[in-house]
């Protein structure tokens, strides 16, 4: 992607990652980063705290605009219902995921349950390592997304040791790109073009971009995106 966007732009593109979402949001809020590449919900959040940022594209997953999040349990594991592990430890990507914290603790209200007080919280700090922390023992259930789930096991995640206990906690559009404040409007128009107008056969001689995340192409954001709710 990098590469098609600097012939698209015509100048270099430097890619840099953030060492948490939180930082991901700091940098763009601050402007130290002219551009970021956000889960939804560090988006969203990021927009509360500077509604002026300006949203350029999400992505588009193997032609799907959103994902659907999983709440994963290891394959020994006899529970049928989350209630039946009431007590035991789950794990989260990090408290600005969608798929990783929001959709898994709305599931467990919705299910009449605590996810505070009925279970044991531990951050893995990515969507691979819930799954990593899940088959070690580190906690009893996880959540995270069906993207992550399905590309796993390139990842050296032994997936068969893990089984899917609920197939549905909610859907979330893919990660979108915002602007900052400080970025120069050209270049912002010039890389939402660049983004909008991608197609992975003609421009990287792929498919897809990337083996994990999967890439097909980019959408602007439909204005529910934006303003998600409780």
């Amino acid at each position: 992607l990098r590469r098609h966007l600097q012939i698209q732009l015509d100048k270099p593109v430097h890619f840099e990652v953030a060492g948490s979402y939180q930082a991901a949001s700091n940098d763009v809020v601050s402007g130290a980063s002219h551009l970021g590449l956000l889960p939804y919900n560090t988006l969203t959040n990021t927009l509360q705290s500077d509604p002026q940022l300006h949203v350029l594209a999400h992505e588009v997953v193997d032609g799907s605009e959103a994902s659907d999040g999983y709440l994963v349990v290891a394959r020994t594991t006899k529970a049928n219902d989350v209630k039946e592990l009431v007590g035991s430890t789950i794990c989260y990507s990090d408290k600005l995921s969608s798929t990783g914290y929001k959709l898994p603790r709305g599931y467990l209200r919705r299910q009449g349950l605590d996810p505070d007080k009925d279970f044991v919280a531990h951050f893995s700090g990515d969507h691979q390592q819930v799954l990593r922390d899940i088959v070690e023992g580190v906690c009893t259930v996880g959540g995270t997304y069906a993207g992550n789930y399905s590309t796993a096991t390139q990842a050296g995640i032994p997936v068969a040791r893990l089984r899917i206990l609920v197939p549905f906690t909610g859907s979330t559009p893919h990660d979108g790109w915002v602007a900052s404040r400080t970025a120069d409007p050209e270049m912002v128009a010039s890389f939402t073009k660049a983004l909008l107008d991608f197609q992975p056969a003609r421009d990287i001689g792929r498919e897809r971009l990337g083996e994990k995340k999967r890439i097909t192409g980019y959408v602007e954001p439909e204005p529910e995106w934006l303003n998600p709710g409780d």
